[in-house]
């Protein structure tokens, strides 16, 4: 099976594939609302003035142009970064022009973090912490939906893979800190 530049191997399954979520543009969206609002005021302004105070623009162009280019950065960020989980491996995959690219078999897991704020809660949001005896610094998940969703398929996945009898990997509470 492929899914947008990942490749499962043999007898596996893609269980769940998650970006960040959307909910981190709205610092960005805010940013270039704002903008908007003074240009509109410095258009307005600058009426009122006969039209000889052309400068006032600059303010709102400027705010402009980076909302727009923290908003860019932050779609290009969320649309290039993955995490999928399949039957035997997790991976977490970033970047453009040079990947960050992180994998550990699930039989390797050791412990699943969640780790969720309040508004993170609210939303269904969380991050995702992974961690196994071969990887020095398992990376920080951010922004995953349904987090307690995945960890719970981690786990339940691992457990059937190694049968009943095996260790599970210990479960975090979204409370506990990494």
């Amino acid at each position: 099976m492929r899914e947008r530049g990942f490749v499962a191997g043999d007898h596996e399954q893609v269980l769940t594939v998650a970006h960040p979520h959307w909910i981190g543009l709205l610092g960005p969206l805010s940013a270039l609302c704002f903008a908007v609002c003074v240009q509109v005021a410095a258009s307005w302004y600058g009426s009122t003035q006969g039209g000889s105070v052309s400068w006032v623009w600059l303010p709102g162009a400027a705010a402009a142009t980076a909302a727009l280019c923290w908003l860019g950065q932050r779609e290009l960020h969320r649309r290039y970064t993955r995490f999928t989980l399949t039957t035997r491996r997790a991976v977490y995959e970033t970047g453009i022009l040079s990947r960050n690219h992180w994998e550990t078999p699930l039989a390797a897991v050791t412990s699943v973090s969640v780790r969720a704020n309040l508004m993170e809660r609210a939303l269904g949001l969380g991050d995702l912490r992974i961690e196994s005896p071969t990887d020095s610094a398992a990376p920080l998940i951010g922004d995953v939906p349904n987090p307690t969703q995945i960890r719970d398929l981690i786990l339940d996945t691992q457990t059937s893979a190694q049968g009943p009898a095996a260790p599970t990997a210990a479960r975090a509470r979204p409370d506990d800190d990494f």
